[in-house]
């Protein structure tokens, strides 16, 4: 029972007043004459007791008329099912109602349900709402997920009701707290004479109340006359794609990992994901990782790459089991390497130009990567053609000739990676790195170990997370002095924790240079020996080419994709989403930004000469796809057998301060007529 007027409540006290009454001034019983015979004292004593009862029953019938008059003043609602016969008789012809109708079309609304999407579901319900409403009342019609939208108020139902029938669901998020305040909001502008009512209907899920971080009187605009309604589904168990990352790994390929998540007890692994890509496809299966559930799909060498991976899993939720990839990467025409060795010892087995020789055998080399021509350091008398893009040389001190030549090669454009070997001469400094601008400045032989690389991107796309670099050993190293335009990429660590640079890079004219101050070979670090050496040295490779590693071109469904371009003019850009549909956005140097992001799939860009893809996928982080629904809502749940009676006995109800009034007057006549035969 719901009292619309609950200062009425305190004039209660007033039904016990006849029982006060009655104990102040009790009614004396009737007295039969002390001379009667003993043949009519029975009957006196029975007649006695009647008496006795009927003032009780009188003063009962006082009380509850009183009670029942106070309650009727108060215009109370009674939703019980005994009354539910009763409800139709207020729908429409009693205070007329104001029913905000908040419709969830978020991503997990396409869950199936009964043989439908839950929204179908949850549509056919508000359908029926809608058809039951009187000739007073009126809705409005509020569709909302991760936003809510505009509404207005409407006493034509039918139309409201093929508006919310042929709905569909999208791809967000759900936020109730958005759609809350918009109910109370549109409703604080109704007359108060109103009944005032919020349907709900959504699946309830867990995560559309992350936004709500207190109680539900908390929220702007909150309203306690306000009657919420809602629905409720049951939970369901889901697996779904929660997004991808990319690394280059041998052979220049890339490799793709596809991340999933699972909810409701499903099971994550060994469960199918294929790959769909031009002139490209594959299938492997979810396996642990310490990223969760995941499958790695290497990628063939290439430029720019872009497709689709999908989840096979029988769940209630297909929607969320695609995500989309596209990836940015350029290939240079040429990735040859010269390698120049001191002498035929360096290249036998233990020394550094064999494990460099052994690099460029491996699939991070001969997979298509770079490639190497092996040549004697002293053979060096001019300038590598133009084939070259790059110079190595390990544990090589160099005459003064080779060094101006490799100096002026790193000068015109080349790369330069330098491997110190750990110089036996303190404070002497070899020929080719006193070129490059380096001074040594001591040899160090103890225990070091090879710490984590620098956080900061030096070797961005490249993951060292699955080696133990605590396990790599170096004996000697060299403290350099390096020039003020380089920079410490990398550090070996010694016991106590200091620290010292193992790994330096930077620019000198045109080129790059990285300088190693240790050595490749097993004499003075077993680094080669270890399986982090090739990704190690592919990294310093890329690094030295200065080639970018693969970027994902990516942004979340209803985010902001931003695009960059060669071309810095100002110029259109045409972007064509996956239904087909184009539109047009201008760039300003080299950059634009394009927001029509509704739908997952892959866009493509065209700013003649240039052209590339996007991806946009579904944001995985929300919860959404979890099929949890919160155990306890803060709304009235209406049961998906009969959501239309309920929501009746819910709003509607039964007003029955006139049956209260009828019965206090009843009580009243009762009273009246049994008091008459008491006296």
């Amino acid at each position: 029972m719901r009292f619309l007027n609950p200062t009425v409540l305190w004039f209660l006290p007033l039904a016990l007043l006849p029982l006060l009454l009655n104990f102040i001034f009790p009614l004396k019983p009737l007295k039969l004459p002390f001379s009667s015979v003993l043949l009519l004292r029975a009957a006196r004593d029975s007649r006695l007791k009647k008496t006795m009862a009927a003032k009780t029953f009188i003063l009962l019938l006082r009380c509850l008329a009183v009670l029942c008059l106070i309650a009727a003043f108060s215009k109370p609602v009674v939703g019980w099912r005994f009354f539910s016969a009763f409800s139709g008789l207020t729908a429409g012809a009693g205070r007329p109602v104001s029913l905000v109708v908040l419709a969830d079309r978020s991503l997990s609304m396409s869950a199936a349900f009964a043989g439908h999407s839950r929204l179908d579901f949850a549509a056919g319900a508000g359908t029926g709402i809608l058809r039951a409403l009187g000739g007073l009342d009126e809705a409005a019609l509020v569709f909302f997920d991760s936003d809510s939208g505009a509404g207005e108020w409407s006493s034509d139902f039918d139309a409201l009701s093929k508006l919310l029938s042929s709905a569909k669901p999208g791809f967000k998020g759900t936020n109730y707290r958005k759609a809350l305040e918009k109910a109370y909001a549109m409703l604080a502008l109704r007359p108060s004479a109103r009944k005032k009512a919020v349907l709900l209907l959504s699946d309830g899920s867990r995560n559309g109340f992350a936004s709500m971080s207190g109680a539900l009187n908390e929220l702007p605009g909150y309203d306690p006359a306000v009657t919420l309604t809602g629905l409720a589904f049951p939970a369901a168990p889901n697996v779904w794609a929660r997004g991808v990352s990319a690394v280059e790994g041998g052979g220049g390929r890339t490799r793709l990992a596809v991340f999933t998540g699972n909810s409701g007890g499903s099971v994550p692994y060994g469960l199918p994901l294929k790959l769909y890509a031009p002139a490209f496809s594959g299938t492997v299966l979810t396996a642990p990782s310490r990223a969760g559930p995941s499958a790695v799909f290497d990628l063939p060498a290439g430029n720019d790459l872009s497709g689709r991976v999908e989840l096979f899993a029988p769940d209630a939720l297909t929607q969320d089991n695609a995500v989309f990839f596209s990836l940015a990467r350029k290939e240079l025409s040429a990735r040859k390497v010269l390698v120049l060795y001191e002498g035929p010892e360096s290249l036998k087995p233990g020394g550094g130009a064999y494990f460099i020789k052994k690099f460029f055998e491996t699939e991070y080399g001969a997979g298509g990567a770079f490639t190497a021509d092996l040549m004697e350091l002293s053979a060096l008398m001019r300038s590598p053609g133009s084939e070259y893009g790059a110079i190595i040389v390990p544990d090589g001190p160099g005459a003064v000739r080779q060094a101006s030549i490799i100096d002026a090669f790193v000068k015109s454009g080349g790369g330069a990676f330098i491997i110190t070997g750990a110089s036996e001469k303190p404070g002497g400094e070899p020929a080719l790195l006193s070129a490059l601008g380096f001074k040594t400045a001591e040899t160090l032989e103890r225990d070091f170990s090879l710490a984590a690389p620098d956080a900061a991107g030096n070797f961005e796309g490249a993951d060292f997370s699955g080696f133990d670099l605590d396990r790599v050993k170096a004996m000697r190293i060299t403290r350099l002095e390096a020039p003020p335009s380089f920079e410490a990429l990398w550090n070996f660590r010694e016991s106590s924790g200091a620290a010292y640079p193992a790994l330096f890079g930077g620019r000198r004219g045109k080129g790059r240079v990285l300088v190693w101050t240790s050595s490749f070979s097993l004499s003075y670090t077993d680094l080669a020996a270890k399986p982090v050496f090739a990704p190690f040295f592919s990294a310093c490779l890329r690094r030295l080419y200065g080639v970018k590693p693969p970027s994902l071109r990516q942004t979340l469904v209803g985010g902001v994709y931003a695009g960059s371009l060669e071309n810095t003019d100002s110029l259109k850009v045409t972007v064509s989403a996956p239904d087909g549909s184009r539109s047009y956005v201008l760039a300003r140097d080299g950059s634009f930004n394009y927001a029509l992001t509704d739908n997952p799939g892959l866009y493509s860009f065209n700013a003649p000469p240039e052209t590339g893809t996007f991806a946009v996928n579904f944001d995985a982080a929300s919860g959404e796809s979890s099929l949890e629904p919160e155990p306890f809502p803060p709304w009235a749940v209406l049961p998906g057998n009969e959501p239309v009676e309920a929501f009746k006995r819910v709003v509607y109800g039964v007003e029955i301060g006139q049956f209260l009034l009828l019965l206090g007057l009843a009580a009243y006549l009762a009273e009246f007529l049994l008091s008459r035969r008491a006296l």
